[in-house]
């Protein structure tokens, strides 16, 4: 206002000259008289001011708006600014993971029908490797079915055996001349035992500690191999005597070694008999041993393989993610933009 001090001197006097003119034009007109006073001046004065500080007001207010919405503009240019060279940074990041999905998704692919093709082939291995376990395993419960029928009277041989002791032993040892069927008895014995056939070996065999032991550890398999001892062996089995009644009412201990030689008999007889089932059990055997062991590299090969591919699908899940985390990103910046 202080500014303005001088115009508004000026204003004044033409304001004042004005309406002395219009009242003096009224007077002529109506006959009035109008006056002119310092209350008047006070009241236009404050009635200016009224209107200026309206005025600065309005002026203010505007000009606030308009500074504001400048700022505004400014920040929603610096925004758009970033989101455009985020939407140009962002465009070959997405074109390259969406190039690396779509290459990942043909690897995975080639990766997984590869597994298909090894696992189909361990399915038919697997299948082959069982069927010739099937063979082993009938071959074997065969042979065992034939073993079963000498393996009682072996078991019977030897409990027989466990009921022997020392005065059992010393009872045969005491004889000078022993009675004829426990002669042959004890012969037999020597036979198996590889001794010679007289009673002075036998002795000698009855005075060893571990004679009992000796019979009941008797590799029975390596006579079911020596066939021409079985065939000397049979002169004693062929016998009518040669049996545990017969046996048993001349000595109770020379009718359990008596079970004892017929059992190895019994068993090595069936043993031989069921041999070409064993050579043929373990030709499939070795077969199935065979067969396992590639069906093992082949397993090892499809356990890679399918570690392979679930990686690669693990990757392809990351990429995925990634692409639709950069789509998304891409099209929230775009509606933004619009």
């Amino acid at each position: 206002v202080e500014d303005s001090i001088d115009a508004l001197s000026k204003m004044s006097q033409v304001i004042h000259v004005s309406v002395a003119k219009s009242a003096d034009q009224f007077y002529d007109a109506l006959r009035r008289r109008v006056y002119t006073t310092p209350t008047s001046y006070l009241e236009l004065i404050k009635l200016f001011l009224d209107l200026l500080g309206e005025c600065q007001g309005k002026l203010s207010t505007r000009l606030g708006r308009y500074t504001k919405g400048g700022e505004k503009l400014e920040e929603t240019s610096t925004i758009v600014k970033n989101l455009q060279a985020e939407i140009t940074k962002m465009q070959p990041v997405l074109k390259k993971a969406t190039e690396d999905t779509a290459a990942l998704i043909i690897q995975v692919e080639k990766e997984a029908a590869e597994a298909a093709e090894v696992e189909k082939a361990v399915a038919v291995d697997s299948a082959a490797a069982q069927q010739v376990a099937d063979e082993a395993n009938e071959i074997k419960a065969d042979c065992q079915k034939d073993l079963d029928a000498a393996l009682p009277e072996y078991y019977s041989a030897i409990k027989s055996l466990d009921a022997l002791d020392k005065k059992d032993i010393q009872e045969m040892k005491s004889f000078a001349k022993p009675p004829p069927l426990v002669e042959v008895v004890l012969t037999a014995v020597c036979l198996l035992m590889g001794k010679k056939e007289t009673w002075d070996e036998a002795k000698k065999l009855l005075n060893d500690m571990k004679f009992l032991d000796n019979l009941k550890e008797y590799d029975k398999e390596a006579l079911a191999q020596n066939a021409k001892l079985t065939q000397k062996l049979q002169k004693y089995i062929k016998r009518e005597d040669f049996v545990p009644a017969a046996v048993s009412k001349v000595s109770m201990a020379a009718n359990s070694l008596c079970m004892w030689v017929r059992a190895m008999d019994i068993y090595g007889r069936v043993s031989r008999t069921i041999e070409p089932k064993k050579e043929s059990l373990r030709g499939a055997e070795a077969k199935l041993a065979d067969a396992e062991s590639a069906l093992a590299i082949k397993k090892s090969e499809l356990k890679k393989v399918q570690d392979r591919v679930a990686a690669l699908r693990a990757k392809l899940k990351k990429e995925e993610e990634k692409s639709k985390k950069l789509e998304d990103d891409m099209e929230t910046a775009t509606v933004r933009l619009g």
